[in-house]
C-alpha cells in the first residue's frame, strides 16, 4: 500500500517533468519552467507533511538584524508561531516570513549538473548568511515557541531538491557543512549519516563537517519515501520561536 502512495507522488513528478521540459525546450520559457517545478514540489511537500507546518516561498526577514533575505524557492514555517509578515501573491503564497518561524528551506533545480549544483550551494550560502540563519543555535523550545522548557531546536533544515540528474559522481566531501540533504527524484537521496545510519541533527557546531551518505540502489518509490521520512523526522525535532515584537519596535525612530 505505501508503495502505491509514493507511486502516485512519482506520477505527479513525471507529469511535472514532462510539462517543465516542454516549457523549457519547446516554449523556450526558462523562468516558466522553473516556476512549474517549484509550485509542484511545494504542493507535494505540503501534502506529505500535513498542516502543522506550512510550505511557502518568498523572503525571510530578521528583525534582530533588520535584514531581508533574497528570494527562496521553498520555505517551511511553523504555524504555531507568527509565520507571515506580508503576503504578495495569494495564489502562489509569495510571502515575507519572520525568521523565528522558519524550520526548513530548499533550493529547487529542475536539472542537477555541476553548474546548477554549485549555483544551489552559492544561493543557499547567500541566503544562510544574509539573515543570518543558524545551525548551531542552542535554544530549546516547545511547540508554540516557549524557550527553555522544551526539547526542540529551532535550527532549520536546509537542502536541495531536483527532478533530473546529470551528475555521475557527486563528491560528498564538497557538500557545504550547513546542507542537511540533497534529493534528486530521478537518481539519489543524500543525508547526514553516522555509523551507516541516517541521523537527524537540528543542532550542530558551525563549520564542523558531518559525513553524508548517498543512496542510489533503491527504487524511486523507496528513495522518495526515505526523503519524506527524513523530512518528517527532522520536523519532529524542530519548532519555531516566539515572535518578539520588541525587536521590531527597536527600528522605529
Amino acid at each position: 500500500m505505501i508503495d502505491k502512495i509514493y507511486s502516485l507522488f512519482l506520477n505527479e513528478i513525471d507529469f511535472l517533468n514532462d510539462n517543465s521540459y516542454f516549457a523549457h525546450q519547446d516554449m523556450k520559457n526558462t523562468s516558466g519552467c522553473g516556476a512549474l517545478v517549484e509550485i509542484a514540489l511545494r504542493k507535494l511537500i505540503q501534502e506529505a507533511i500535513g498542516q502543522r507546518f506550512k510550505v511557502t516561498h518568498g523572503y525571510i526577514y530578521s528583525s534582530q538584524y533588520n535584514k531581508l533575505s533574497p528570494q527562496i524557492d521553498i520555505i517551511i514555517t511553523d504555524t504555531l508561531v507568527p509565520h507571515c509578515l506580508k503576503r504578495f501573491d495569494y495564489l502562489n503564497n509569495l510571502e515575507i516570513i519572520p525568521v523565528e518561524s522558519v524550520v526548513g528551506l530548499f533550493e529547487v533545480k529542475r536539472t542537477l549538473n555541476s553548474i546548477t549544483l554549485e549555483d544551489a550551494y552559492t544561493q543557499l550560502e547567500t541566503r544562510f548568511d544574509s539573515i543570518p540563519l543558524q545551525k548551531d543555535l542552542g535554544i530549546l523550545v516547545t511547540p508554540g515557541g516557549v524557550e527553555e522548557f522544551g526539547c526542540l531546536y529551532s535550527n532549520p533544515l536546509i537542502g536541495i531538491i531536483s527532478i533530473q540528474n546529470e551528475i555521475k559522481d557527486l563528491d560528498l566531501k564538497q557538500i557545504p557543512w550547513f546542507i542537511d540533504t540533497i534529493f534528486n527524484c530521478q537518481d539519489f537521496f543524500i543525508a547526514l549519516c553516522e555509523n551507516n545510519q541516517y541521523v537527524i541533527k537540528p543542532c550542530r557546531p558551525a563549520n564542523k563537517k558531518v559525513p553524508y551518505k548517498k543512496i542510489t540502489n533503491h527504487k524511486k518509490e523507496d528513495r522518495l519515501q526515505m526523503f519524506i521520512c527524513y523530512l518528517l523526522a527532522y520536523l519532529g525535532k524542530v519548532a519555531g520561536r516566539k515572535f518578539d515584537p520588541n525587536l521590531h519596535l527597536k527600528h522605529i525612530n
